[in-house]
C-alpha cells in the first residue's frame, strides 16, 4: 500500500505481502477535536467531490472527517479502482486548505470494496480513517489523522488467530499518540474462544507505526471500528 501527497509524499505501509514505510505520529496528546464550523463547507465539498469525480473508479464512501484540532472538517473518500474484485482502491484526504493525500491499497477475496455510486455524504465526523487488511489466520489495521499537517498513521492493531497447530492467538495494539502498546493473548482452545469476545477483523471495509519513517507491521476502512466478532 502506497500513500501519495499532493505531488508525492512517500507515505507507506507494511502490509502482510508487501514491505514499505509509513509516517507515523511522534507521540503527544490527540487534539480534541471541535465543533464543526460549517459555513465554508458547501464551496469545499463541492471542489472535493470534483477533485474524486476526476481521478476516475468507483465510489465507495465519502464524507466530512475531523482528523485535527481545527474546527473546519476535512474530506475523505474511499473509491474503488474498477469493478473487478482484486483492482484495488484509494483512501483519498482533503485537508480544510486544501492539501490532499491518496492511499493506494490492496482488494481481494477476503477485502472487497462496495461500490456505491450514490453513497450519501456522511456527515459523523471520525477522528481518524482506519483502513484493516484480513488475511488466512489474522488481521492488520492502521488509523490515520492529521498532526502537525502531516497525515500520519495514529493506531495499529495486528491480530493472529491461528488454531491449526500454531500456537499463537493475539492481538497487538499501538497507540501512537500515546506511545502506548497492550498486547492481549487469547485463548488457544477453539471451543473456548468461541465464547470469548475478542478483537476481531471488521466484517465490513471498503479495504485502511514511532519516530517518522519506522517501520510497523500493519495494513490496510471504516474509522473508528469497534471489534464485533469473537477470535476464531
Amino acid at each position: 500500500m502506497r500513500i501519495a501527497f499532493a505531488s508525492v509524499l512517500s507515505l507507506t505501509l507494511l502490509l502482510p505481502l508487501v514491505a514499505v514505510r509509513a509516517d507515523t505520529s511522534t507521540g503527544g496528546a490527540p487534539p480534541t477535536a471541535r465543533p464543526l464550523d460549517l459555513d465554508k463547507a458547501p464551496a469545499q465539498d463541492a471542489r472535493f467531490k470534483r477533485w474524486v469525480k476526476r481521478r476516475g473508479g468507483r465510489l465507495s464512501r465519502w464524507g466530512w472527517a475531523q482528523l485535527d484540532d481545527d474546527d473546519a472538517p476535512e474530506r475523505f473518500a474511499y473509491v474503488c479502482k474498477s469493478d473487478e474484485y482484486d483492482s484495488g482502491a484509494w483512501l483519498l484526504v482533503e485537508d480544510d486548505d486544501g492539501k490532499r493525500w491518496s492511499i493506494d491499497y490492496m482488494t481481494d477475496g477476503r477485502n472487497g470494496c462496495e461500490i456505491h455510486d450514490d453513497a450519501r455524504w456522511e456527515r459523523d465526523a471520525p477522528t481518524a480513517l482506519e483502513l484493516s487488511f484480513r488475511y488466512h489466520g489474522g488481521w492488520d489495521s492502521a488509523a490515520f489523522a492529521l498532526r502537525g499537517g502531516r497525515l500520519v498513521a495514529v493506531r495499529t492493531t495486528s491480530s493472529v488467530q491461528h488454531f491449526h497447530g500454531e500456537e499463537d492467538c493475539s492481538t497487538d495494539e499501538q497507540d501512537l499518540d500515546a506511545r502506548e502498546a497492550r498486547h492481549t493473548a487469547c485463548v488457544l482452545d477453539k471451543k473456548a474462544a468461541s465464547s470469548t469476545s475478542l478483537p476481531c477483523a471488521p466484517r465490513s471495509s471498503p479495504s485502511t507505526a514511532g519516530a517518522a519513517g519506522a517501520t510497523a507491521a500493519c495494513s490496510p476502512a471504516r474509522a473508528a471500528t469497534s471489534p464485533d466478532s469473537t477470535c476464531r
